[in-house]
């Protein structure tokens, strides 16, 4: 049962959808695989359908933070509950399935209803969330965990969990491989944690090493600017030469000039904005 419900995991995940509502309701099939085979006790298959879920996420998690971040924090934490329940050894069946139905329910709830169904909640006008904020709670974390206050140290980690959603873009984008082991990373402590396990200190040292190098502002040089230059040039060109062979295949070679027009215009646009200094439009 588990292998067929699995396997139908691996059709439906690369198909995402055009917006976000829709790229979830078919991920979301996966979560409800894996509920499905918690309740009948097979928890090795609903491991399985919900790694996929997890690796799944990756894919579509940018356009549901950019949809509504209480959604997104919501189904991240629900997220972090099922890895908890996976972890403790041996699993307990009914904490299994108690996590993997409120992230079925969460992910259903944005689903039907967007992002109206998750009021933003109040800004916040303290200071902007920084890399150094995570880092600062963790290191604070294992402080009280190694005296032996653990309810302290996981308070401090809920709230790493809660800044992380601020800067995770930062790590995302530089190293694919760290992002994910630090967000599995931030669901383990906390659940060691609560248990009451040291072990929770080797993966607090582990995250505070692992995101301690961006803590560093990315710095780009001259060389840098040449690559891109170089890429975008190369792109420009192709389809200068893809356009320029089609009208010589339609018979409208003659009409060629204006391509060169049209690349005419676009460098002396560019020269002009640099010459001028006028800022990029921000995407």
């Amino acid at each position: 049962m588990s292998l067929v419900l699995v396997s139908l995991g691996v059709v439906l995940q690369p198909a995402y959808a055009s917006g976000p509502q829709d790229d979830l309701a078919l991920l979301n099939k996966l979560a409800e695989q894996a509920l499905t085979l918690a309740r009948s006790g097979d928890l090795s298959g609903a491991r399985q359908a919900y790694n996929q879920f997890d690796s799944g996420w990756e894919d579509i998690e940018d356009g549901i933070r950019d949809a509504s971040r209480r959604a997104y924090g919501d189904i991240e934490e629900r997220m972090r509950a099922v890895q908890a329940a996976f972890v403790k050894q041996p699993p307990v069946q009914t904490d299994v399935v108690n996590a993997l139905e409120q992230l079925v329910a969460v992910n259903q709830r944005f689903i039907t209803e967007g992002a109206q169904g998750f009021p933003a909640e109040p800004t916040n006008a303290s200071a902007p969330v920084r890399m150094g904020t995570v880092v600062d709670l963790l290191v604070r974390a294992r402080v009280k965990a190694a005296s032996g206050g653990y309810d302290g140290a996981l308070s401090l980690v809920k709230q790493g969990q809660i800044a992380w959603l601020e800067v995770e873009g930062t790590v995302k984008t530089r190293s694919s491989d760290d992002y994910r082991q630090s967000e599995d990373g931030l669901g383990l402590a906390a659940t060691l944690l609560a248990n009451g396990s040291s072990e929770a200190l080797v993966v607090l040292d582990r995250l505070t090493t692992r995101l301690i190098p961006y803590l560093a502002p990315v710095s780009y040089g001259v060389m840098d600017a040449a690559i891109i230059l170089v890429r975008e040039g190369l792109e420009a060109l192709l389809v200068v030469v893809a356009l320029l062979a089609f009208l010589k295949r339609v018979g409208e070679g003659s009409k060629q000039v204006w391509i060169w027009v049209g690349v005419g215009i676009g460098l002396l646009g560019s020269i002009m904005r640099s010459s001028c200094n006028l800022p990029l439009p921000q995407r």
